[in-house]
C-alpha cells in the first residue's frame, strides 16, 4: 500500500540504469526515451502508471490517492476517503462466510452508521 503524493511523480531514473552491466549505449538510450505518461516514482519498486478513476467509487482521482499492489502486480486507486467504505465492504464478504450474512450486514450497517 502507498499514499501516492506529488512529489512521488517527479522524475527519476532508476537505481539500476547506473549498474557495471548497462552499458554506456544502453544508458543513453534509456535517458533519452523519458516517459510519455505519468508514473508514480516507488525508488526501487519500479513505476506505476496510475489509473484515471477511483476503483471503488468511480470518480477522478485527485491527489492525494492511495495504491495497493496485488501479487501479480495489479493495482488498485482509491480516494483517501473511499479506502474506509472499500475495506468495510471488503470485511462484509470475509464476515458473510465467516459468521453469516445477517450478522454480516449487521456489522456494516453499524459501520456505515460511524462514517465507513
Amino acid at each position: 500500500m502507498a499514499i501516492v503524493t506529488a512529489k512521488d511523480f517527479d522524475f527519476h531514473f532508476p537505481d539500476w540504469l547506473h549498474a557495471p552491466e548497462v552499458t554506456d549505449e544502453e544508458r543513453k538510450k534509456i535517458q533519452a526515451s523519458g516517459l510519455a505518461e505519468p508514473y508514480v516514482i516507488f525508488g526501487k519498486e519500479g513505476m506505476c502508471n496510475p489509473t484515471e478513476f477511483c476503483f471503488f467509487c468511480g470518480e477522478k482521482l485527485t491527489l492525494p490517492m492511495v495504491m495497493w499492489h496485488g501479487s501479480n502486480h495489479s493495482e488498485i486507486w482509491l480516494h483517501p476517503n473511499c479506502v474506509r467504505p472499500f475495506c468495510n465492504r471488503m470485511m462484509r464478504d470475509f464476515n458473510q462466510l465467516a459468521i453469516g450474512k445477517d450478522e454480516a450486514n449487521a456489522i456494516l450497517k453499524k459501520q456505515k452508521a460511524d462514517g465507513g
